[in-house]
């Protein structure tokens, strides 16, 4: 199924069945263990996954045998099947790498290679790697744990020991690098507990043993494809957004993509990273395309929950069907985004865009004058990303040669009325009654140039309102979002153990959250108009006071006097009254706050239901203005029809006197 690059979703980091640290897996069959491990990766919809393990593939080799024989396995849907067909399985050696970070921790670094090269790894990677003079090979780390344990004739410990201490070297990376070339993807964590960002401290063994501690870190970022991380804050430094480019380059020798994974060690981890940061790549799922993510690290990853630039179902094309000459079916996948068709002169381009939009538009074409010379392909059916089988829906076509037909269209004028108004003019009798026949037209035609005009009007006024709907879109279509749309917000507040008592409660609470916060606006409005009037000194109007207080009388001024007093005083007392009112009102607002609280807690996934919320919103919106547009149609419908009747009538009339004077 290619339909170029899309978002998926990839997990680089994550641990199976026989880990060889940490399996904390409960089931241990292999083959079960598989089958819900690969089901939650179709559940997740996860397409690339790396398996990973502490130096060597073997876990790898066993999840792609147990792959293949999903990928043939006739007890599943057909949709279950073509989705493992597409999993691109990468194998992730997990290695540690000296020198030490400040929490004492190796730094973690990752090895993802071409599942193309697996072959030279025995000889040109495992046999390469060493901790001092041991071989990251099961031998070499078998005698590097005997070491350390002496005592024992227990392989198994022996092996266990030599995974806890191996570490490797820079220098053998970058000869596996130089070998491998873009087939070996070297990712480094870059946390403060194993990662490269760790390296602080104990200056003085790392001055003597590898240089500078600057030194160090540029040797393994320059060495690294991509980095282990989903703190956003990582993300904008290797991006160079936040120190800039010239940093990063000369840090880094360039920018690099930050990656993740859920680093699981147990069933319920699987493909669940914390606080659900999922990997989202933009590419196909192929190891050529994580390289291309790679190149062009700010477009083609990004870490977040939900799927990134994500269109409506209803907006997007999935395939287009049709049977080719010998019968046999053929399908066209569309992506999301931009769609490009190549091809030679005559090769179908064209061909294939008129009958899509003669399945979605016919009109399209007619008025476009595209319909001539037009071959129908055979059984031809366009499928749209939600299922529902609604042919029409808002599409612009602009065919090769539209717009310059647009530009070198020229209306010619028309002289048959002409000749035949000559003709008729040569016979005298005829010639009078047709002059005649112009002046009762003439008088009429302010009525009928009313008539017409208001017709035209309400004519172009409901071609507006279809314009409207088309753009808004189907109703049903809409009312199938929103059924979705309900269904997506029932399950992640079922799932996020809120039930219908809980949402009364919190939308009660809110509600009075919202009161309370308009009672302490207006609260707050009042305080500051008895404030200006407090501050203010002259309660009359100030032409009359000056006026009154020009009289010079003592009684009159000393009236005006005690009338301010007395009215500071009472606008002392409202304005106390008011605040300490709002002071209730804000220990309410805290109260109501508090309460919310706990239920907040319980919705985990609240700025995904605030999304689908909003996005419901605004779908019954959409309803609501197609219901008003259709009930504009109807009333514009009948003055339509009203006004085509006036001028049937007047033409009818037209007529009549057109027979009786000719």
């Amino acid at each position: 199924m290619l339909r170029g690059s899309e978002w998926i979703k990839a997990d680089f980091h994550i641990h199976t069945l026989g880990t060889k640290k940490n399996d904390q897996f409960l089931e241990r069959e292999s083959d079960i263990f598989f089958n819900i491990f690969f089901k939650k990766a179709y559940e997740n919809k996860v397409k690339i996954i790396g398996i990973t393990d502490y130096f060597n593939i073997k876990n790898y080799e066993i999840a792609k045998k147990e792959l293949d024989k999903l990928k043939k396995d006739n007890t599943i849907s057909n949709e279950e099947k073509e989705f493992y067909k597409e999993i691109l399985l990468i194998p992730n050696i997990e290695l540690r790498i000296a020198p030490v970070t400040g929490k004492k921790r190796l730094i973690n670094i990752h090895c993802l290679f071409s599942p193309n090269r697996l072959s030279e790894l025995s000889d040109h990677f495992f046999s390469e790697m060493k901790c001092g003079n041991h071989k990251m090979t099961e031998t070499g780390i078998i005698e590097l744990g005997r070491t350390y344990l002496e005592d024992s004739n227990n392989k198994e410990e022996m092996y266990k020991k030599g995974i806890e201490v191996f570490f490797v070297n820079i220098e053998d990376l970058e000869k596996a690098k130089n070998y491998f070339k873009d087939d070996l993807l070297i990712g480094v964590s870059n946390s403060s507990c194993d990662g490269v960002s760790g390296i602080k401290g104990h200056e003085e063994f790392y001055n003597k043993e590898y240089g500078s501690i600057e030194e160090i870190q540029r040797r393994i970022y320059s060495i690294s494809d991509f980095i282990f991380s989903a703190n956003p804050n990582d993300r904008e430094y290797f991006l160079g957004k936040k120190n800039g480019l010239e940093e990063v380059e000369k840090r880094c020798k360039g920018v690099k993509a930050c990656f993740h994974g859920s680093d699981a060690h147990k069933e319920d981890k699987l493909f669940k990273p914390e606080n659900s940061r999922y990997c989202w790549v933009k590419c196909e799922p192929t190891f050529e395309g994580i390289k291309q993510v790679i190149q062009e690290p700010e477009d083609r990853v990004i870490i977040q929950e939900n799927k990134p630039d994500d269109k409506k179902n209803y907006n997007i094309i999935d395939s287009v069907n049709f049977q080719d000459d010998n019968g046999d079916e053929i399908r066209v996948y569309f992506n999301q985004n931009l769609n490009t068709i190549i091809g030679g002169k005559s090769t179908g381009k064209s061909l294939l865009l008129k009958n899509i939009v003669n399945f979605i538009d016919e009109k399209q074409l007619i008025d476009k004058i595209e319909t001539e010379n037009f071959l129908r392909l055979s059984n031809f059916k366009v499928e749209w990303k939600d299922k529902i089988e609604d042919g029409k829906r808002n599409v612009e076509y602009i065919p090769q040669t539209y717009l310059n037909r647009l530009l070198n269209s020229k209306n010619k004028e028309s002289e048959i009325d002409k000749t035949a108004e000559k003709i008729m003019k040569q016979d005298d009798n005829r010639k009078e009654n047709l002059e005649e026949l112009n002046k009762t037209i003439k008088n009429k035609e302010k009525e009928i140039h009313s008539i017409i005009d208001k017709y035209f009007d309400i004519k172009e006024k409901i071609e507006k309102f279809e314009e409207a709907l088309n753009l808004i879109g189907s109703k049903n279509i809409i009312e199938k979002e929103i059924e979705d749309l309900n269904t997506k917000l029932k399950i992640l507040q079922d799932n996020n153990g809120i039930n219908e008592i809980d949402i009364g409660t919190l939308n009660k609470i809110k509600n009075e959250i919202d009161e309370n916060k308009n009672k302490i606006s207006k609260n707050e409005e009042e305080t500051e108009k008895i404030r200006l009037l407090k501050n203010n000194n002259c309660i009359f109007d100030t032409n009359y006071l000056e006026k009154v207080k020009s009289l010079e009388n003592k009684a009159i001024n000393e009236i005006i006097k005690n009338t301010e007093d007395k009215l500071k005083t009472i606008l002392l007392e409202l304005e106390k009254n008011l605040i300490e009112k709002q002071n209730i009102l804000l220990e309410e607002k805290d109260k109501l706050t508090k309460e919310l609280k706990p239920y907040n807690d319980k919705i985990k996934n609240k700025e995904e239901i605030e999304k689908i919320e909003n996005s419901l919103s605004k779908e019954k919106e959409k309803i609501t203005k197609i219901e008003f547009i259709e009930n504009e149609i109807k009333i514009e419908n009948i003055n339509k029809e009203k006004y085509n009747q006036e001028i049937i009538n007047i033409f009818e009339n037209y007529k009549k006197i057109y027979d009786t004077e000719l």
